[in-house]
């Protein structure tokens, strides 16, 4: 997990919060690295304050993930 997602799991339990859903393309390469075009197909990032986060990726984009 990179600074930049510690710094969100963090804060997110500060707050209280259950979870962060991020759907920009640009905010899910800064929190995680990986960047792909936008597209009609959801591509989100979920982070949460007490357990690994996930990436709802569509599965053609499977493999560069």
């Amino acid at each position: 997990m990179n600074e930049h997602l510690q710094q969100l799991t963090q804060w997110l339990q500060d707050q209280q919060l259950d979870v962060a859903y991020i759907s920009n393309p640009t905010n899910i390469s800064y929190f995680s690295g990986f960047f792909q075009d936008p597209e009609e197909r959801v591509t989100a990032l979920f982070a949460f304050p007490d357990r690994d986060p996930f990436l709802f990726t569509p599965a053609l984009s499977i493999e560069e993930v």
